[in-house]
């Protein structure tokens, strides 16, 4: 699963030759997709819908050469693949991104760390970086120095904004998680405000794990191993902040994505289809 946009489903696997990568671009209302086919790498990828033109587009970028500072851009409507510059000045040696990423208001944002040592005094700096899926431009927003030193981050989007989620482990064996929601979408000087912190008490068997998503009264979905683990079985809970403690949900299973999703007729007039690169 690579994203979700607009109405469209992005997924990624390995053709049916086991020779090239396949990313299929579907529409599950109106049971229409088109494959996209490409070599093999290691590649990041981000897919969003163009908010001006609805035009669906993939976003590459390559995790092992970045002397060129070059990301590649799939434009369904031109059924073709085109470089565009990264142009991440501040950016310097060796620079990771997550794979995970988050698409508010036609913008599509990753976490990425610098790891630059020697620049960060031996530190790896977290960083987020965004896509305008209108201008095609990269850029970063910035992050507070009580936000980007801790290394375990994720992110997660609230209310159509972008959440950053601090893990940590407290004195007393409680785990915690903060979060906190950029402020004024899309403008790369934002600020961020805490949102909550979530906190298990020392009494519950379980422990937040990873944060997939949020209900709609703000309660987070989360990831836990099961008790006692198997064979890298997982199941999703709620957690409770009134209590501290998380409910199970019933579902199970071993990988989990949660997202918004609207129904749209993107697609309709585009026959089912393969794009050989």
């Amino acid at each position: 699963m690579l994203g979700c946009s607009n109405g469209l489903v992005c997924l990624r696997g390995i053709g049916q030759d086991q020779s090239k990568s396949l990313i299929v671009i579907w529409n599950p209302s109106i049971r229409k997709s088109v494959g996209i086919e490409l070599c093999l790498g290691y590649d990041v990828f981000g897919f969003g819908v163009c908010p001006k033109s609805s035009d669906p587009k993939i976003v590459k970028i390559s995790t092992k050469h970045r002397k060129d500072e070059k990301a590649e851009v799939f434009t369904l409507s031109s059924g073709a693949w085109r470089r565009v510059p990264l142009n991440l000045h501040n950016v310097k040696k060796f620079f990771w991104f997550n794979q995970k990423h988050v698409v508010i208001d036609g913008v599509i944002y990753w976490l990425a760390f610098d790891c630059d040592f020697l620049a960060n005094n031996g530190s790896c700096r977290t960083r987020i970086i965004s896509f305008d899926l209108t201008s095609e431009e990269f850029g970063e927003v910035d992050l507070a120095d009580y936000i980007a030193c801790p290394r375990d981050l994720s992110i997660s989007k609230f209310k159509e904004s972008l959440v950053v989620l601090n893990y940590y482990k407290h004195d007393a064996g409680k785990h915690v998680c903060d979060a906190w929601m950029m402020l004024n979408n899309g403008v790369l000087k934002s600020s961020f405000t805490k949102l909550s912190t979530f906190q298990v008490n020392a009494s519950n068997s379980s422990s937040i794990y990873n944060i997939i998503g949020f209900r709609t009264n703000g309660q987070p979905i989360i990831e836990s191993n099961l008790k006692p683990y198997y064979f890298g079985e997982k199941e999703l809970q709620v957690y409770d902040p009134c209590s501290g403690h998380m409910n199970s949900i019933g579902i199970y299973g071993s990988l989990f994505w949660i997202t918004s999703y609207t129904e749209s007729l993107l697609l309709i007039n585009h026959p089912d289809s393969k794009i050989k690169s």
